[in-house]
């Protein structure tokens, strides 16, 4: 369960940038908010810190498709990105297949959603 903690901060900290070290990530977000899902290896830092934690050099997989369309936000969706690795060796000697889903909200040019529109505003604040 930790791997999988260290994992998702580590790619939610490469992700939400979309940078040229990720661009066959960011590459397949774009695709994928013009309605392909795609499914492609992926390279740069956000493969090289699941590798990191999987303690595998094997390829990094990922399929990224469209969950919905955001409301009041032309172009922008909710991505399902599924990262995905074979042959993780587990503490009890045995080669497991390893997915991680995430999901993330994503507009073209890689920037997210503006709050307005999403429904928030009407929200009344948590703490005061």
């Amino acid at each position: 369960m930790q791997a999988a903690k260290v994992i998702v901060a580590g790619l939610f900290a490469v992700l939400p940038s979309l940078s040229p070290a990720a661009a066959t990530l960011s590459v397949m977000a774009q695709q994928a908010l013009q309605g392909v899902q795609v499914e492609d290896e992926v390279v740069g830092e956000a493969a090289d810190k699941m590798r990191a934690v999987t303690r595998t050099d094997g390829p990094v997989m990922a399929k990224v498709s469209v969950l919905n369309l955001m409301p009041g936000t032309p172009g922008c969706a909710r991505l399902r990105i599924v990262m995905s690795q074979g042959g993780i060796l587990t503490r009890q000697g045995s080669v497991v297949h390893y997915e991680q889903p995430i999901r993330m909200n994503l507009c073209p040019g890689g920037s997210p959603p503006p709050v307005q529109g999403l429904g928030y505003e009407a929200e009344k604040p948590v703490f005061r």
